[in-house]
């Protein structure tokens, strides 16, 4: 049967710079309906001149791909069923592109996406984290023409360079899916580089024995054991990771299938969970960050530790807190009873504070608690960052807390913290969960104790290419960067003048009236003064050359041993340099500029 497919656009709504088309990168379509069986995270690699280019699809428990049935007509189908039987909130997951098993940015040429109005989807394009562009889809396609092509977006440019497709929908049907994604890899340079990326908004209720797979970069299997709930099936509470240390039991009753409430006993020690498989050593200056929603519950005045968030080169149970073998870099928040506060140590040393100063407080009061009142506390941002800095095993690091209700802002900023295992090696991260709260019943809401956590999300800040400087700053100035004839040392406006010259004597490269302050020479009592305009800049990149011979025929130009060098300003930028040399020999000048850089 001859398959049409009918083409969606959209109308963009922001402009982004497209990228061109390389025709030394394939378009490569990933095609899923090419794929038998049921997959729990379907994935595909294309093989082109000894090239893969991979697509992974996050591995989620609705991450299903569903076969049609050709025998019935339904051969259309076939594609990545990205959501089924969801029975609250949203599902989310990812796709992400590879080369060669390495994160790459890709141009989306063109993606089959059917979906129904009523399950309320969207399709972003993101990179570095950051939407690119979006497609709202509302037809789930039909036996005659398949599913709808998008080429363009309903807002954004689908030309710009994305690393991730995230689609978010709800519902509870069948109609959702991808098929033939047409994308093509393109040069862009990456800010970030995403190690860990977790919305709980995304899942239902985890339970001590139902665990979820957390993607491709993250451990095959990630369980929050006992201690955690989040939300509420039957009336659909906020979803999040919510810890209460000796709580009574699950409150929703109830578990995923034929998984039961689970019945927390209480008592037991140092829960910690490994996030993540190793995160690479990080280059000098590049920045690990660490954000997250948190909420605080506070049932009165105690001493108490909260959690603790650390990288340690250890990722398994002898090193489950910060502390435990004294070089885990990261975080531990604490509760104390003497200033009824919040305080924050960098010191894997000194965990506890017993003898260190904390690097931050933060008082209760402006966190929304009070302790003689409230339970409950404000909504939270934390973000933590560690920079590796060029002094060995030496890192930054600093914390931010701020209240989302408040505006109200709180952080330690830049301590120096040494730490020569994560600086040295990869790494692993970590969420040590509090052991020393009191009980926590959240059955019966009258010990709350404990914390809710969010929107956790785990980044490398990579080194940010340097500003245009020089004579690269100066073409762009002009508009004339990566145009024909653009180079150093040829002639965009035809004038004469190289470019670089143009740069060197403060001329229009696309004027050929304007070429700048050309030198000048004058002879006086006996003395020759050479002026040149000079850009004052010492990274400008370029050489001014003042070379003189007594014979144009016989002996080479070189560098003259000038008597006096002086300079007035002639603008911001540029100076006039007047070089002096007396001489009774006739002498001839010439002025050259060069590049000083690669």
């Amino acid at each position: 049967m001859l398959k049409i497919k009918h083409i969606m656009t959209g109308v963009p709504c922001c402009a982004i710079a497209a990228l061109q088309t390389l025709a030394a990168e394939p378009v490569i379509t990933y095609d899923f309906e090419n794929q038998d069986g049921w997959l729990s995270a379907p994935s595909q690699t294309v093989a082109t001149n000894g090239v893969d280019y991979q697509v992974v699809t996050s591995d989620r428990i609705f991450g299903i791909h569903r076969n049609g049935d050709d025998t019935e007509g339904l051969a259309w189908q076939k594609g990545f069923i990205f959501l089924f039987g969801t029975v609250d909130g949203e599902e989310q997951g990812f796709i992400n592109f590879n080369t060669n098993g390495v994160a790459a940015a890709v141009r989306i040429h063109s993606i089959e996406i059917g979906s129904s109005a009523a399950s309320n989807t969207v399709v972003e394009g993101l990179f570095d984290g950051d939407v690119v562009w979006s497609i709202v889809p509302t037809e789930p396609g039909d036996a005659i023409n398949g599913f709808p092509v998008y080429t363009s977006a309903t807002s954004g440019d689908m030309s710009g360079a994305i690393d991730q497709i995230r689609w978010t929908c709800s519902g509870n049907n069948w109609t959702e899916r991808i098929n033939d994604i047409q994308a093509q890899v393109v040069p862009a340079i990456k800010l970030k580089e995403r190690i860990y990326q977790w919305s709980l908004d995304s899942y239902w209720t985890p339970h001590s024995v139902w665990k979820w797979a957390a993607g491709a970069t993250e451990f095959s299997y990630l369980g929050f054991e006992q201690y955690w709930w989040s939300g509420n099936q039957s009336t659909n509470d906020a979803k999040v990771i919510r810890h209460r240390p000796g709580m009574a039991d699950l409150p929703e009753g109830g578990g995923y299938d034929t998984v039961t409430g689970d019945i927390n006993v209480g008592g037991l020690p140092s829960r910690g969970l490994w996030v993540t498989n190793a995160v690479r050593t990080l280059i000098t200056n590049e920045t690990l960050e660490v954000t997250f929603d948190y909420k605080l519950y506070v049932n009165g005045s105690e001493d108490a530790r909260f959690m603790d968030m650390f990288f340690s080169t250890t990722g398994d149970d002898t090193a489950k807190a910060l502390g435990i073998n004294g070089n885990e870099l990261g975080f531990a928040l604490h509760q104390t009873s003497v200033s009824n506060d919040i305080a924050v140590t960098f010191d894997p040393s000194d965990p506890y504070m017993s003898t260190t100063a904390p690097v931050l407080r933060v008082p209760l009061t402006d966190l929304g608690i009070n302790v003689a009142s409230d339970l409950e506390g404000d909504d939270l941002s934390v973000t933590y960052t560690a920079r590796k800095i060029p002094v060995a095993d030496t890192w930054l690091c600093s914390l931010v807390i701020s209240n989302k209700m408040t505006a109200a802002s709180f952080s330690a900023s830049e301590v120096p913290v040494v730490n020569a295992a994560v600086y040295n090696a990869p790494s692993y991260f970590g969420v040590y969960t509090v052991e020393d709260l009191s009980n926590g019943d959240l059955s019966s809401g009258t010990n709350t104790a404990g914390y809710d956590i969010d929107q956790l999300n785990i980044t490398i800040l990579m080194n940010q290419p340097p500003e245009p400087a020089g004579f690269e700053a100066f073409l762009i100035e002009y508009g004339i960067a990566g145009e024909p004839n653009s180079g150093a040392y040829e002639d965009f406006d035809a004038d004469g003048v190289l470019n670089l010259y143009e740069y060197g004597w403060a001329g229009n490269p696309t004027n050929p009236a304007d070429v700048g302050v050309l030198p000048e020479m004058t002879v006086s009592n006996g003395v020759v003064y050479f002026t040149v305009l000079e850009v004052t800049d010492p990274l400008s990149g370029i050489d001014y050359n003042l070379l003189s011979t007594t014979d144009l025929i016989h002996v080479p130009f070189s560098a003259v041993d000038w008597d006096s060098t002086n300079s007035t300003p002639y603008d911001a930028i540029y100076d006039y340099v007047t070089r002096g040399k007396a001489t009774e020999s006739r002498m001839f000048f010439k002025a050259t500029i060069s590049t000083n850089t690669p």
